[in-house]
């Protein structure tokens, strides 16, 4: 019969693992290439545009106004139409949902 090896391991915080990674690693010094080239790399600091685009007020939070209440477990909804963002506080009944576009 084979020989029986016991181990004790230890389970660690996130937070222990990451300081660990950490300081067993080094960050890279920035360079410089052509976008073109770019892909796979991170920005080395934040970046902003500085105009707007598109140039005109848009929203990029097209999904679904539902009433909390009417959110139940297995309950079905009704689509009862399209919201234009800008029509806030408009009320469509209790069960209903409408796509915000």
């Amino acid at each position: 019969m084979g020989m029986r090896v016991e181990y004790s391991l230890r389970v660690i915080s996130e937070e222990e693992a990451l300081e660990k990674i950490f300081s067993a690693v080094s960050s890279l010094p920035p360079t410089e290439v052509f976008l073109g080239d770019a892909l796979d790399r991170f920005a080395a600091a934040d970046l902003f545009a500085t105009i707007p685009l598109p140039p005109f007020d848009n929203s990029a939070m097209d999904g679904y106004a539902v009433i909390a209440d009417s959110a139940t477990k297995d309950t079905r909804l009704k689509i009862v139409g399209e919201q234009p963002d800008n029509m806030r506080g408009a009320h469509h009944g209790s069960q209903r949902v409408c796509p915000v576009v």
